[in-house]
């Protein structure tokens, strides 16, 4: 004779509940891959990391045109991800020219309207938990460097080179100089970069900065012409 189960009040709602967790993780994860651009995904992950299943996301409102001789590294366990969020219909663009190198050193995130550009025999290089918010644009021609869990805002501008020529002597020359950022590093909206610069650690930059000179560890700078208003500050990501 077979033995009659009953169920407890508490297990059913134990069940039910764990029935709600699963379908919205399943729900959560098929949004996900409705966002993400398989096709682009898994071309620039075959080409470029073959062996880290997860390194790349692209969401599909992303334009990545990389010159046959470029390289995009990604450190082991880490992980690009590009134009997820989309808002307004803006494209995110990644563009790499001749020789360029991007590197990735962990899990990095690229906004929804942001525009990297990697010049010929340039390097752009981003550490671990690094983020940069929407509309930003980052453009090296010779070297940018930015640390580890820094915080990028919206319409931020990068950029290591005046872009066209200065005429000296009558002779016309291009001034390009690496920019270095350091580790925990915030930049406000509408924050302009210029070449040359040292960004030291665990720096604030307020919103509408001009930083056209170094900055040392631990500063609040604000400002055109930029000032140090603080120093030896801590801010939390």
């Amino acid at each position: 004779m077979a033995k009659k189960v009953v169920f407890s009040d508490q297990s059913i709602i134990q069940n039910r509940e764990r029935g709600i967790v699963n379908r919205v993780k399943i729900m959560h994860f098929i949004s996900r891959i409705v966002k993400v651009n398989l096709l682009k995904t898994l071309l620039i992950m075959f080409r470029f990391s073959r062996n880290q299943i997860s390194s790349f996301i692209i969401g599909w409102n992303t334009i990545v045109r990389v010159k046959k001789t470029a390289v995009i590294s990604v450190c082991p366990e880490g992980r690009l991800t590009i134009g997820m969020n989309e808002v307004n219909g803006k494209k995110t663009i990644v563009l790499l020219d001749h020789y360029a190198n991007f590197h990735i050193s962990g899990k990095v995130s690229v906004f929804n309207g942001c525009k990297l550009s990697v010049g010929e025999n340039a390097t752009l290089s981003i550490g671990d938990n690094t983020y940069i918010n929407e509309s930003s644009r980052i453009t090296a021609v010779e070297r940018i460097t930015i640390g580890d869990s820094c915080a990028i805002s919206w319409d931020v501008t990068i950029i290591d080179s005046d872009m066209h020529s200065i005429i000296e002597d009558s002779k016309p020359k291009i001034h390009t100089a690496p920019i270095s950022i350091g580790n925990k590093v915030w930049i406000g909206a509408n924050v302009l970069i210029l070449k040359g610069v040292t960004i030291g650690e665990n720096v604030v930059i307020a919103a509408g900065t001009l930083v056209n000179r170094d900055i040392p560890d631990n500063s609040l700078v604000m400002g055109n012409p930029m000032k140090i208003v603080k120093s030896s500050i801590q801010w939390e990501l």
